[in-house]
């Protein structure tokens, strides 16, 4: 069999037909989603807190932990009103151009989230067309196709979990220093970059390194959040709530099935994908895969412990749970197209 070409370093022209081929199908997701979405919708309150923030409240008047989350709001005010001979053919109104505003930013959010997935995959040793598979599996995921548009921040923190993954894949020290700076003011998620430290660096030395540029890249935000712009309104979390949330994972009761519509909501058939993976990369040794693992059962406490939106959370153990995919649809889907499994 032909060795595949190598594609550790793409060329300008690959990269540009990436980015184009990501924003061609991240368009159709967004502008699918924000022609379903109603802004006043119970079911993703948090975009009330983030219009708000764009139109111009003040960070005192927003609830914690939404008034730390500034990047999304704050580019969606940059983005230019339509030419108003485009504004009056669509009947733009004042809620149409919130959701025009906020949906071209997360247009670039999802665009870069998927090409820095994709580059990401290719450092994993994913070769031909895999890594492009994953990042479908990834667009086609509820969160993204269902949320990817609206008036929220997922999606940039979809792009910061991915720019941090593929910085440490890659030993990018400056990359992941201002991933992480600039990341935990779009989501506090992007912080999962100090567990990955020592989940993606095979080196030791390499790993309390990158977990020192973590720590460091993150004394703004800390900063801003406990120092210059501290509160107690909102959501607040007590250590006795956190073990009462806790301890239901052990008594029988209707949160199991939440739990598993959840998970579905997350993941899908990529929870049977992500386990058959798993089992392969044990049995062939795959250590890099199988310390990508430990994520998922760190995504999966949190939000017991706090409360939170359960598959929401769960899903930014992404980057464990696709190459899981991809490596149990090589191993038993097309075992002999591209290169066997490692």
């Amino acid at each position: 069999m032909d060795e595949l070409p190598d594609s550790k370093a793409p060329s300008w022209t690959k990269t540009a037909l990436l980015l184009l081929l990501f924003a061609h199908v991240s368009a159709w997701i967004v502008f699918a989603a924000m022609a379903r979405f109603d802004m006043n919708d119970k079911a993703a309150p948090d975009n009330l807190h983030y219009v708000r923030m764009y139109q111009g409240a003040q960070i005192t008047e927003i609830e914690k932990p939404f008034r730390y989350r500034v990047g999304v709001p704050y580019l969606a005010r940059l983005v230019p009103k339509l030419p108003e001979s485009i504004a009056s053919k669509f009947d733009i109104d004042a809620n149409k151009l919130i959701l025009y505003r906020f949906g071209v930013v997360n247009l670039i959010g999802l665009t870069l989230a998927a090409f820095f997935l994709y580059r990401f995959l290719d450092l994993r040793d994913f070769y031909g067309y895999e890594p492009l598979l994953g990042v479908f599996l990834f667009l086609t995921s509820f969160f993204v196709s269902v949320w990817g548009g609206v008036p929220l921040v997922d999606t940039w923190s979809y792009l910061f979990l991915a720019l941090c993954c593929w910085c440490l894949a890659a030993e990018s020290a400056v990359g992941l220093f201002l991933a992480v700076l600039v990341g935990m003011f779009f989501k506090e998620t992007t912080f999962l970059a100090l567990p990955l430290s020592f989940m993606i660096v095979p080196r030791t030395d390499r790993r309390w390194i990158n977990a020192a540029i973590c720590l460091v890249a993150a004394i703004p935000y800390l900063i801003f959040r406990f120092v210059l712009f501290p509160t107690s309104q909102g959501y607040n979390y007590s250590v006795g709530d956190m073990m009462h949330a806790f301890a239901r994972l052990f008594i029988p009761s209707g949160f199991y099935l939440t739990m598993a519509m959840e998970a579905i909501f997350a993941f899908g058939f990529l929870l049977v994908l992500g386990i058959m993976g798993f089992l392969y990369a044990r049995r062939e040794k795959r250590a890099d895969l199988l310390r990508l693992c430990w994520l998922i059962p760190i995504t999966f406490v949190v939000p017991v412990l706090i409360d939170a939106n359960l598959g929401r959370i769960w899903f930014l153990s992404f980057p464990a749970v696709i190459p899981l995919s991809l490596l149990a649809l090589r191993a038993y889907v097309s075992p002999s197209v591209g290169v066997e499994p490692a």
